[in-house]
């Protein structure tokens, strides 16, 4: 569901869209969610509080559990005063959402609700009901506040209702040179608030007063339409007051239109307008032609065009009264002498009247009664549905308990068909098992047989290799013996070589020795042979 306040939607828009929430439930809603945020409540979610129980009135806190979004791993421990107040207030408690593991948690909490409301829920019926009321009292107030208006404009002076003077009402889209026009008609350049822009420079419907030609004339300007910043039903609303600040009515309501391309859009607006002020403002009307320099010399009568177009029509409408402004040239009071000419001669074919307060409050209580008969015709139309939908569903309940009994009936015989199909498949099953178990048991005894005997070969076998492992162990005992011994005797013979060897060398130590001394000997002796010669 969309939000209630703060929106960019118009009430209406708002109401319908509610309406068409309510209306993908049905028959009804079982519980609404009122999502609040964790921690304090702002002016803004007390708005939205307000806002629910103005249109779904009280009945709906039967229906309703509150959700607190919380953090993930995040415990409120106390919940505020304003949070307490409005849980108070609603059937269904509250939850905390922060993980998937609540979302069961919730379920429970919603089917409770339903079972504490024995399965109940809030129809649409409900929601037109609570709407119808809140016109009706709307109404009402709309009524007083109408009476207490008339009662003030009784007591005017003589003055104001005697006033010689004209009051002009401008009406139109942005940006079609309103506010300019009412400083050319009063001759003044900065009573009305003016600038050429997508956006309504003038935001509230505007009074000013000033002598024209000797006479008193009086010009409200009222918001644009179409303006982007303001909803069209706001603008509607406040256009409307132009009414009052015109009392005891005004003369003339001036439609202005820019010269240019007759679009969508100024159609919109003269639909508006038309519906706002009702059919006997045409008596009242005459469209006004702003930027009359774009023309260019071309007759106004040529832009027109033929009868049966669009903007033809509209002028037809009017009574074939319209005028052309230059609001380039403000000094120029040819054109305004011209228009109010143009006013004075549609104020003496309707009689000397005006638009008064009267034919635009039997507009509006046209406008309210054609939306009760709307509401009415709603509230009705969901009554038949309701009718339809209770017939439909009991009729639904009916074929349904036919087929449950059938469905069971059908059930009953299945099962006790695959009852019996489960005893024979059982029975056959035993007697395949106790067949293959006779086979498994006959094939384990051949086996555990084969298995014996294979044991028997490998245990002789077995024996036979640890006589062999014997004998080899044996003869390699006796191997190891004859090396010790052959290692004994070669270690032997060494020691006797060594011994051998040491003697030699000690023999031949000293025969080189007395080799040495004999050498020496003979050389001394040659010395002295020597010596002596």
């Amino acid at each position: 569901m969309p939000a209630l306040s703060n929106t960019q939607l118009s009430e209406e828009e708002v109401m319908r869209e509610t309406l068409r929430c309510v209306s993908l439930c049905d028959p009804g809603v079982h519980a609404f969610l009122l999502v609040i945020p964790e921690g304090f409540l702002t002016e803004e979610d007390k708005g939205e509080m307000e806002k629910i129980q103005t249109i779904f009135s009280s009945r709906v806190n039967d229906y309703t559990m509150v959700l607190i979004n919380q953090k993930p791993g995040q415990e409120v421990t106390e919940l505020d005063e304003s949070t307490q107040t409005i849980i108070r207030s609603c059937r269904g408690g509250h939850q905390f959402l922060g993980s998937s593991s609540q979302v069961s948690e919730l379920l429970k909490s919603a089917d409770k609700l339903v079972e504490q409301n024995r399965g109940s829920h809030y129809t649409s019926v409900m929601y037109l009901e609570t709407q119808l009321k809140k016109y009706q009292t709307e109404n009402e107030d709309m009524k007083r506040k109408m009476k207490t208006m008339e009662e003030k404009i009784n007591h005017m002076t003589d003055f104001r209702r005697r006033s010689p003077g004209l009051r002009i009402v401008l009406v139109g889209k942005t940006g079609v040179g309103k506010s300019a026009t009412g400083n050319t008609i009063l001759g003044k350049e900065d009573v009305f608030k003016e600038d050429e822009c997508f956006e309504s420079v003038t935001k509230t419907c505007q009074r000013e007063t000033a002598e024209v030609n000797g006479r008193q004339i009086t010009v409200i300007d009222t918001p644009g339409l179409f303006d982007t910043e303001t909803d069209n039903e706001e603008m509607k609303k406040e256009i409307s007051n132009c009414i009052v600040m015109a009392t005891p009515g005004p003369h003339v309501i001036l439609l202005v239109l820019a010269v240019g391309r007759f679009t969508k859009e100024e159609k919109e607006a003269v639909k508006i307008i038309e519906e706002t002020f009702g059919d006997k403002s045409r008596m009242y009307t005459m469209v006004l032609f702003t930027k009359g320099d774009q023309l260019r010399k071309k007759p106004i009568e040529q832009y027109i065009g033929n009868p049966g177009t669009d903007l033809g029509n509209l002028i037809d409408q009017c009574g074939n009264r319209y005028h052309v402004f230059n609001n380039t040239d403000p000094n120029n009071q040819t054109q305004v002498k011209e228009l109010l000419e143009k006013i004075d001669t549609m104020v003496s074919e309707n009689g000397g009247t005006f638009y008064t307060n009267e034919m635009f409050r039997q507009v509006e209580e046209a406008l309210q009664e054609e939306k009760e008969r709307i509401l009415r015709e709603k509230v009705e139309e969901k009554e038949r549905e309701k009718e339809e939908l209770k017939a439909e569903y009991e009729a639904k309940i009916e074929r349904m308990k036919e087929t449950m009994e059938e469905e069971r009936k059908r059930q009953h015989e299945e099962r006790e068909r695959r009852k019996t199909e489960e005893e024979e498949r059982r029975k056959k099953e035993e007697s395949l098992w106790e067949r293959e178990l006779q086979l498994k048991d006959e094939k384990w005894r051949l086996e555990l047989k084969r298995q014996q005997e294979a044991h028997e070969r490998e245990k002789q076998d077995l024996r036979t290799q640890i006589e062999q492992a014997r004998a080899e162990e044996q003869q390699k005992h006796l191997q190891q013996k004859e090396w010790e011994r052959i290692i004994e005797e070669e270690r032997r013979m060494r020691e006797e070589q060594e011994k051998t060897l040491k003697v030699k060398a000690e023999f031949s130590e000293h025969r080189w020795r007395d080799k040495v001394r004999t050498l020496e000997s003979k050389m001394e002796t040659l010395v002295k042979k020597e010596s002596g010669v």
